[in-house]
């Protein structure tokens, strides 16, 4: 049997929601006159256009039109209006994160909310005054650690941790992570890292380090930009303490939409937990009583602090329903493990690979998610990719010699996998 015949067996075993996603084409992305779509392999930076989208928007822009500011409260249709639209997105958001539904908020960003969350957790004091975090984190989650620690009056140089792959190896091993939360966790006031690694596509240990971290008596939170809809999380059994993440990668909520935040319901009784408050973490009920005391809603909602934007729910809202009818997070595992296996399989059976070009991710499917990280020799990625635009393979460059390709469970078949490396077989010969 072939690689595309194997491809399209796998397909009928693990079907795709295509059909319920906008694809650009060659000619909607100006590469050529045809409509023949793309091989979207970029859902890691910005998930592709759920096709409910646009009826909800227009809906929208129907309500604030008709109602204008009556549409706070409802919708034409009598539904939920603008103050609770987005409230619909939080249960399945639960359910996607492994948290309670009170533990779980849709709002903010992603960056903002992890300050947010900073600020109300990273407690230096005595001793336990450091940041421990993976080395080459994300730059706004780099640059949020630096400055939450002069905000605290702490020198960055001193309290900050970052944790180093050893000599030679592309990744962490979450061993290594462990043994350094046993050794120094005693200093660690917060450990925060990604559940999965942007660069490298790496899936971090979470219930491991969890564990080892509030062990030594740290406080947890992790950032899953890039883990949310991509892999099953359990985020109340595991004890993480806080966690943020966005809604733009695989949860296809459009760019720059809203952030979420986690706070496990143990926190919930602590009143002197202090945290940055704004009139969006108080109840509906008393909301508009335009009260002096700040009295915010039991749960993740009270970190809320303005209102959302009205364009935020018949983004997001849409997107998540697709989850469900996909059969959960679980049931999109299987699949995005049959369609990385392949993927990591093929390249690593290439002619080039070692040569042309070597993988940052772990092989391990345990590892990882749907993110493969290219690093090519130097000097030729450039080339490698424009020429799978041109062929209309759209991934994402990360100078000066990765390409990070992500087949998404939800909208990515086989056949575009064997696709991909067929086309990258034969660009590299071509070089």
């Amino acid at each position: 049997m072939s690689q595309m015949e194997l491809a399209k067996e796998l397909d009928k075993k693990f079907p795709s929601l295509k059909e319920d996603f906008e694809i650009p084409t060659f000619k909607s992305a100006g590469i050529k006159d045809s409509d023949e779509q793309l091989i979207y392999l970029c859902g890691n930076s910005l998930g592709l256009m759920p096709r409910a989208v646009r009826d909800a928007i227009n809906k929208d822009l129907d309500a604030w039109q008709s109602l204008a500011v009556l549409g706070h409260g409802k919708r034409p249709d009598g539904s939920n209006g603008w103050m609770e639209a987005v409230e619909e997105a939080n249960p399945i958001l639960a359910e996607l994160v492994g948290a309670k539904e009170d533990e779980v908020a849709f709002t903010g960003t992603l960056t903002s909310n992890l300050n947010q969350l900073l600020d109300t957790f990273y407690r230096p004091e005595g001793e336990r005054v450091k940041l421990l975090f993976e080395d080459k984190a994300f730059p706004s989650d780099n640059y949020c650690f630096q400055n939450q620690a002069r905000l605290k009056g702490q020198n960055p140089d001193e309290v900050l941790i970052r944790v180093e792959p050893r000599a030679g190896e592309a990744f962490l091993r979450n061993e290594d992570i462990v043994e350094i939360i046993e050794k120094q966790g005693h200093e660690v006031a917060v450990c925060i890292f990604s559940g999965i690694q942007y660069y490298t596509g790496q899936k971090f240990d979470i219930p491991a380090i969890t564990a080892a971290a509030r062990k030594a008596g740290c406080i947890v939170g992790w950032d899953l930009a890039h883990a949310t809809g991509n892999v099953p999380l359990k985020l109340h059994d595991w004890g993480a303490d806080f966690a943020v993440g966005c809604s733009y990668k695989y949860l296809n909520g459009g760019s720059g939409n809203m952030g979420f935040l986690f706070v496990n319901n143990r926190h919930f009784g602590d009143e002197e937990l202090a945290r940055p408050a704004g009139w969006w973490g108080v109840g509906l009920d008393t909301r508009f009583k335009m009260e002096w005391e700040f009295r915010p809603i039991r749960g993740a909602r009270g970190f809320c602090q303005s209102c959302p934007n009205w364009a935020a729910a018949p983004c997001i809202v849409p997107s998540l329903k697709l989850f469900r009818k996909a059969g959960g997070i679980e049931q999109l595992q299987a699949r995005s493990k049959s369609l990385t296996g392949l993927f990591d399989k093929m390249l690593r059976a290439s002619s080039h690979f070692g040569k042309d070009f070597e993988l940052l991710t772990p092989s391990d499917p345990d590892q990882r998610g749907s993110q493969l990280t290219l690093l090519f020799r130097p000097g030729i990625m450039p080339i490698v990719f424009d020429e799978l635009v041109k062929a209309g393979i759209v991934g994402d460059e990360r100078n000066p010699d990765a390409i990070r390709l992500a087949p998404t469970a939800l909208y990515n078949t086989h056949v575009e996998v064997v696709r991909t490396v067929e086309t990258l077989e034969r660009i590299l010969s071509n070089l």
